[in-house]
């Protein structure tokens, strides 16, 4: 059964993207399979996995989150691959501003 995790605040500077990080790193390392989807139009869980955002034009949750179906952009998202087995991300970028 899947089970989904969310972290979220308003204000910025309270360990959302620290506190992410280590609870999807700690299930995968306890066995599990855990897909973690950046929200921040910083792309700070983006840089904290490992990637670089700018570099992931096209490939981040505004393509699938924002832009309409119809949208010669839109496309349907692709998790990355983290460097841990179990771990993949979907990223984000300046694009969500």
């Amino acid at each position: 059964m899947a089970h989904v995790i969310a972290v979220v605040n308003q204000k910025g500077g309270v360990g959302k993207t620290a506190t992410v990080a280590n609870v999807a790193w700690e299930l995968v390392a306890q066995g599990h399979s855990c897909l973690a989807v950046d929200l921040d139009p910083q792309g700070s869980l983006t840089i904290s996995l490992g990637f670089d955002p700018d570099e992931l034009a096209g490939q981040t949750i505004y393509e699938g989150m924002v832009l309409p179906p119809d949208h010669p952009q839109h496309r349907r998202l692709q998790p990355l691959p983290v460097e841990l087995t179990g771990l993949a991300l979907i990223p984000a970028n300046l694009d969500l501003a």
